[in-house]
C-alpha cells in the first residue's frame, strides 16, 4: 500500500500544482487571487519538501513509511511497530521538520491507508 499511496499522493499534488499554475498564468486573474494562488503553490511545494524530509528521517531510523503534510497536520504511516524510543524520535523529527506540535502529528499503521 505504501507505493500506491505515494503514487496517488504525488499525482494529486501534481494536479493541484498544475491547476494553481493555470490560475496564475490566467490573464484575467486578479491581484488578490493571484497572491492567494502563489501562496497556495508555495505551500504545496513546502509540504512536498517536508514529506520527503520526514520520509528520509524514517529511513534513517530504519523504518518504512510515508508522510502527508498540511498546514495544520502531519500524517505519518509506518509499516513497522515503533518502540517508545523510535516514536519519541519520530515525533521530535516531524515537529522539527514541519514546525507542528505533537498534538498535530498523527502516526498510524501503513496498513490503514485506503
Amino acid at each position: 500500500p505504501l507505493t500506491s499511496y505515494i503514487k496517488r499522493r504525488d499525482e494529486t499534488r501534481d494536479k493541484e500544482m498544475q491547476a494553481l499554475q493555470t490560475l496564475l498564468d490566467g490573464e484575467k486573474t486578479g491581484d488578490s487571487l493571484r497572491a492567494d494562488g502563489e501562496k497556495a503553490l508555495l505551500d504545496l511545494t513546502r509540504f512536498s519538501e517536508q514529506e520527503l524530509a520526514v520520509e528520509a528521517a524514517l529511513g534513517g531510523m530504519g523504518v518504512s513509511g510515508v508522510a502527508y503534510v498540511t498546514n495544520d497536520l502531519a500524517y505519518v504511516y509506518v509499516r513497522e511497530k515503533l518502540t517508545e524510543e523510535q516514536a519519541a524520535l519520530l515525533f521530535l523529527s516531524v515537529s522539527e521538520i514541519t514546525g507542528l506540535s505533537d498534538q498535530n502529528i498523527r502516526v498510524a499503521d501503513a496498513n490503514s491507508i485506503v
